[in-house]
């Protein structure tokens, strides 16, 4: 739970504009903050190459991330979407306003099993549909995009360039690797900067916890 405490500070974070740069912990964040408004999109690795107690793991971790949040109309709203070969999308931010409904939801994803990673058009998807005031982003607000994936897309050059776009267009990216194989240099390209703050690698061995990660 630790881990999700620092992850929903940095969320947190990524909101303010006026903070003291000491100011990291999950009450520190929230007392300068008043836990603004954030439109928060989670995008899910579904390939082959994750293992499925690990595609399991993510699941979790989003509903523990989620029931952290206050989540209503006005607040926080949570859209989620899993990625392979294709885009599937589970459910946008104007589909559900309370956590309960969402976390149901989050449980019921199952596993697609693509046997390509299209990590890039997953994050263009999510600029272009998941972040469209029609499906609910709202104007003003942060947007905080999560990609959570092994980094071992098909086109790491498209992944790049499309989360380039996504950070151009104001969305804040975090960039959580899964697993044991992971493709550091795909992670740090889809993160947004300092990578200490925004990029996150998950030894796959221990249930979520960092097996790298810097702390200021």
């Amino acid at each position: 739970m630790e881990m999700e405490k620092h992850f929903i500070g940095l969320i947190l974070f990524a909101t303010c504009v006026i903070v003291n740069s000491q100011t990291r912990t999950l009450s520190d964040v929230e007392y300068f903050c008043g836990n603004k408004p954030a439109d928060v999109v989670f995008m899910l690795d579904s390939s082959n190459s994750i293992w499925g107690p690990d595609f399991q793991r993510q699941l979790t971790f989003v509903n523990d991330v989620i029931g952290m949040f206050e989540i209503a109309e006005n607040v926080t709203r949570v859209a989620v979407s899993t990625f392979s070969s294709q885009v599937n999308r589970i459910f946008f931010l104007d589909t559900y306003v309370d956590k309960w409904s969402i976390q149901r939801q989050v449980s019921s994803i199952r596993q697609e099993h693509g046997y390509i990673t299209n990590t890039g058009m997953a994050i263009l998807h999510m600029r272009h549909r998941m972040f469209s005031d029609q499906h609910g982003a709202r104007p003003g607000v942060a947007k905080i995009g999560i990609v959570l994936t092994d980094g071992q897309s098909h086109n790491l050059a498209k992944t790049v360039y499309e989360a380039f776009r996504a950070k151009r267009d104001r969305i804040t990216m975090f960039a959580i690797g899964i697993g044991d194989n992971i493709n550091e240099r795909e992670l740090e390209g889809i993160a947004s900067k300092p990578k200490e703050e925004y990029m996150f690698k998950v030894d796959g061995s221990r249930p979520w916890t960092p097996s790298r990660a810097r702390w200021p």
